[in-house]
């Protein structure tokens, strides 16, 4: 009895061994505040959708969402593999070089390096290309170096 009077009085609900949550007696403007806040289609958006066939304006933002979402996705992805294939696809035309006294992977790479390009780079690519663990060259050692076709 007497926790009839405080519910009335305070507007909440005692329940024992719980939380309890103050209840509001109006309801409150977007909802219960103690669920989460997903749309939901009230019996209005119903009778205007049997009466339209269109969906409510939450559901077709929604549904443009995801599409646009999705074909940005697909785009990304032929973007980048499109973007990953060489354009020189063929074959690569090599010569054979004869280490002689004195030279060195380096010098080679440096010979072929274009200018402003980088010396590392073309040394790592010879080593992909001879399958070299690393840049130690013997003479009289036969490596394949790239044409400049």
């Amino acid at each position: 009895m007497f926790d009839l009077d405080i519910e009335r009085m305070f507007e909440f609900t005692v329940i024992t061994n719980t939380c309890s949550t103050p209840r509001s007696v109006t309801p409150h403007p977007y909802g219960d505040p103690m669920t989460p806040n997903f749309p939901t289609t009230t019996a209005t958006e119903l009778d205007i959708r049997r009466l339209t066939g269109r969906r409510p304006e939450w559901q077709r933002r929604r549904t443009r969402t995801r599409l646009l979402t999705a074909l940005v996705t697909v785009a990304a992805v032929v973007l980048g593999l499109v973007g990953s294939v060489d354009a020189d696809t063929g074959p690569m035309e090599t010569a054979e070089v004869r280490v002689t006294s004195g030279q060195t992977l380096w010098g080679i790479a440096e010979d072929l390096t274009e200018p402003g390009e980088d010396v590392r780079i073309v040394v790592r690519e010879l080593m992909e290309l001879n399958d070299l663990a690393d840049s130690s060259l013997r003479v009289g050692q036969v490596i394949e170096v790239p044409t400049g076709a």
